[in-house]
């Protein structure tokens, strides 16, 4: 296997990468957000096709962004004043559409990821697909790459809380939000039905490609919140970084031409992001070289991961992520992907996952402090 021990001594980096602040990098991200988002949906108003569909270019790399932005917020990469992270986080959660969920859940959710090394998710693929009479629909618009499981999922979690009693506490936030949002929406559609589905194609666009990125950095085991927190306890009990990097991918559009990483936010150097979580994502391609071999079997680039996101777009429903490396080469033709996780969707309450032993958080947050 590769050797992965220099994760155990990170600190010269975490010192060099992981505590500088480039503010102009970041304010510089955000407007490009901000101004695309609005550029894109003005260009939806023109009758010129070419001008809408470069309209839905420019607002499906804005909510993308948005996302990977928000991802950022969530380690405490952006800005070092608090008022700042949070208006920017919100808005960013505006722009993508996940504002329902709050950042706080959003976060806790993600640092979990990180903390215990596996994905979590709400339900398990195979089991929803084999109970749900919608089944035969469900399989064909994921045939024809529709992410209707994607849609599915965040549905049910912006309305869950009207469904359970220990979530009613967020009621009143998820219904305003709903309200506002369906108002705007309601207001575009009365000036241009054209651009209320352009803007869903954009949106279409985006979980696509978010999808796609998540779905092959991980090997992780998938849990759910519905165990008992004892297999949750015996799950991540054994988890170390060395496990962590044997199971986590770099996704890259490309290695050799590294600025084509920028528009996703260098999201893809996956590996270097577990190494120090809280290295900002202009410093990431650096790190990346300094930590990893460039023939690493752990780098896969865009091509490859397409074909397969396009082969295995029903059996990943049924089979989970398939197997990534052997003997420290790539196995592609096993390896399927992920579904139904994602940074920006929260899992409910993870009430079982909170109930394992203090004491092993503490522990673990105890690491996470060492490596940034």
């Amino acid at each position: 296997m590769a050797n992965f021990n220099m994760v155990n001594n990170l600190q010269p980096l975490i010192q060099k990468y992981a505590h500088q602040r480039l503010d102009r990098w970041n304010i510089l991200g955000i407007l490009y957000i901000v101004f695309t988002y609005l550029s894109g949906i003005l260009l939806f108003f023109s009758s010129d096709l070419l001008v809408n569909f470069f309209g839905v270019i420019l607002l499906t790399h804005s909510l993308i962004l948005s996302a990977y932005m928000t991802h950022e917020f969530i380690h405490n990469t952006v800005f070092k004043n608090k008022t700042a992270n949070q208006i920017f986080s919100n808005l960013m959660l505006w722009i993508n559409g996940s504002c329902y969920f709050g950042f706080s859940e959003l976060q806790k959710l993600h640092i979990a990821h990180h903390r215990d090394k596996v994905d979590i998710s709400p339900f398990n693929s195979a089991e929803f697909l084999d109970r749900t009479p919608f089944k035969p629909v469900i399989l064909a618009l994921e045939w024809f790459h529709f992410p209707s499981i994607a849609l599915w999922l965040r549905g049910r979690q912006i309305f869950l809380p009207f469904f359970r009693e220990d979530l009613q506490q967020a009621r009143v936030s998820v219904f305003t939000f709903l309200a506002i949002r369906v108002t705007l929406f309601s207001i575009l559609a009365y000036f241009s039905i054209k651009a209320l589905f352009l803007y869903f194609i954009s949106f279409i666009g985006m979980v696509i490609v978010l999808q796609f990125m998540d779905a092959f950095q991980h090997t992780y085991e998938v849990i759910s919140t519905e165990q008992s927190p004892e297999t949750i306890a015996t799950i991540v009990r054994s988890r170390d970084s060395i496990y962590e990097q044997e199971n986590t991918f770099s996704t890259l559009l490309s290695r050799r031409f590294w600025l084509l990483n920028l528009l996703l936010l260098n999201f893809g150097y996956h590996n270097a992001h577990h190494a120090i979580m809280n290295c900002p994502w202009y410093n990431l391609r650096r790190l990346d070289e300094e930590l990893y071999p460039r023939e690493s079997a752990y780098h896969f680039t865009f091509f490859p991961l397409l074909k397969n996101y396009h082969r295995f777009r029903i059996r990943r429903l049924f089979e989970g992520q398939g197997k990534a490396i052997e003997s420290d080469r790539q196995t592609l033709e096993q390896f399927y992907g992920a579904i139904g996780v994602s940074f920006l969707v929260p899992v409910g309450k993870l009430a079982n996952w909170q109930e394992v032993g203090e004491g092993r958080r503490q522990e673990a947050g105890g690491r996470f402090l060492e490596r940034g």
